[in-house]
């Protein structure tokens, strides 16, 4: 039972890609919304294309280093490996009394 569990957590649509998208989608809809409840946001279509580029290709960029990393410890530790690495001999340095 546990490797279904695995390849539905591994899916293509897991919920923290979903709630990364939905904060896409919520981040470009907000200027929309604005437009209507105040005259001082005022977008054309190319500030919401742009907006869309840097917002999604930056989510993009995101996913294919998930991706490519074989592995979800980007979003599982913040990006670090830190818990991996040995320790470090700076701190084993300094316990000498000189």
């Amino acid at each position: 039972m546990t490797g279904t569990t695995e390849r539905a957590a591994a899916g293509l649509w897991s919920a923290w890609r979903i709630a990364r998208w939905a904060a896409v989608l919520v981040l470009l809809l907000l200027p929309l919304v604005m437009m209507q409840v105040s005259d001082e946001w005022n977008w054309g279509i190319l500030d919401f294309l742009f907006a869309g580029t840097m917002i999604g290709g930056t989510t993009l960029l995101y996913e294919l280093a998930e991706r490519t990393s074989g592995s979800r410890a980007l979003s599982r530790r913040g990006g670090t490996r830190a818990r991996h690495l040995p320790a470090n001999r700076v701190d084993h340095d300094r316990s000498r009394q000189w």
